[in-house]
């Protein structure tokens, strides 16, 4: 079928078109169920570039078709359709064709009729007649977007991202941005490097285009980027970490932080404990609000799949320094986060960093008792709390 496409280019005098789907690998995604409507796309997008004659009349033909045969033909019609929404001659069909359809399409049950008609919406928003009603559908188009894959969410914010620096855009209300960030904030640790690069650069590009006021759904939003920009600046790709310190750059600067200059190294925590300990005091001193929010994401990532970030949270929030703060609750908060990273790390069997005095192997110690996993919650709660006071007043007596 691709064969016969190229083809019909060829024959209706359209070599500038083969030539650039040729060089853009337009045919092998077409080639490619997965990619299909992504080569159709780029089909489509060529044809227009290069004023193709048959357009218009491709253009009429097509619309039965948006609701004709299965689901996988209804992809490809509307995946070349939203691309003829860049010719002048769009704005001749009725507004129920193509504004009405892509708004329908953001409640489709398939993610990528959802993607294909954000992306049908933006390009109608590059009229000005239409900017206004699409702005207006900015909140939908975020929320139709929660618990999308990793590369459909990429490929509908980058396309998201031009309604927001567009000609004449009105103040939009800070929520929109803050639902958009927490959208891309859980695929910070994809797997797939493409995926969490783009995420990672998006999320900065978002960041640079806030503007104060400073709303608390905001801040507490940026404040919980912190950490796992951090803890992913420890894998070591190069890449990954490039996007991350720009990123964590513009939080800073938007949110006037004033982070260790540390903290945008890319040395391996294990080496630099004090790098760390300067990292933990800042977080615990100019975040303080922020401390369970740090250390549940910390638990969090000593459960991922990859071992560098278990390696990077379990050094951060073992650190021994937490446990003797000045401050009788960080004191506390540190033992109950290691309680909980002992335990979890026990019954899992995950290696933990050598050298630290609290790590140890629950055997083969004669103080471990195993029946104290049987003990109420309560009490095993209020042993760690009386270790960390104990911690605490001795560092305070030892201060004075």
């Amino acid at each position: 079928m691709v064969k016969v496409v190229k083809t019909l280019l060829l024959k209706m005098g359209c070599s500038y078109e083969s030539t650039f789907l040729e060089e853009q690998g337009g045919w092998e995604l077409m080639g490619q169920a997965e990619n299909h409507y992504r080569g159709v796309s780029l089909l489509a997008r060529a044809m227009v570039h290069y004023s193709c004659q048959e357009l218009c009349r491709i253009l009429y033909l097509l619309i039965p078709l948006l609701e004709r045969g299965d689901e996988k033909h209804k992809v490809t019609a509307t995946a070349f359709f939203v691309e003829l929404f860049r010719m002048e001659q769009v704005r001749r069909i009725p507004e129920e064709y193509s504004l009405g359809r892509m708004v329908g399409g953001l409640s489709h049950r398939n993610p990528i009729m959802k993607v294909l008609s954000i992306r049908g919406l933006v390009i109608l928003a590059r009229r000005s007649e239409k900017m206004a009603k699409v702005q207006t559908l900015l909140p939908t188009m975020v929320k139709c977007l929660k618990n999308m894959d990793g590369v459909l969410v990429v490929e509908a914010v980058c396309d998201l991202k031009s309604i927001f620096k567009g000609k004449g855009k009105k103040l939009m209300d800070s929520s929109v941005y803050v639902e958009m960030l927490q959208l891309l904030l859980p695929h910070f640790t994809d797997a797939r490097e493409e995926v969490q690069v783009s995420c990672i650069s998006v999320y900065g590009k978002v960041v640079q285009k806030l503007r104060i006021p400073r709303t608390q759904a905001l801040e507490e939003q940026l404040t919980s980027t912190l950490l796992p920009l951090l803890l992913i600046m420890q894998e070591g790709n190069a890449k990954v970490v490039q996007k991350c310190v720009k990123t964590l750059f513009r939080c800073s600067c938007f949110m006037k932080w004033e982070l260790p200059k540390r903290a945008y190294s890319q040395k391996p925590w294990e080496n630099h404990l004090q790098t760390v300990a300067k990292i933990c005091k800042y977080l615990v001193n100019s975040h303080r609000d922020s401390v369970f929010t740090f250390l549940s994401q910390s638990l969090e990532f000593a459960k991922n799949s990859r071992a560098s970030l278990r390696k990077s949270s379990v050094i951060f929030i073992a650190l021994e320094l937490l446990r003797h703060d000045p401050e009788a609750s960080v004191c506390i908060y540190a033992a109950q986060a290691q309680d909980h990273i002992m335990a979890s790390c026990w019954r899992n069997s995950w290696p933990l960093p050598h050298g630290d005095s609290w790590v140890c192997d629950p055997s083969s110690s004669h103080r471990w008792n195993s029946s104290y996993e049987n003990l109420p919650t309560s009490h095993q709660r209020r042993s760690w709390i009386m270790q960390a006071l104990a911690s605490w007043k001795m560092s305070m007596s030892l201060n004075q």
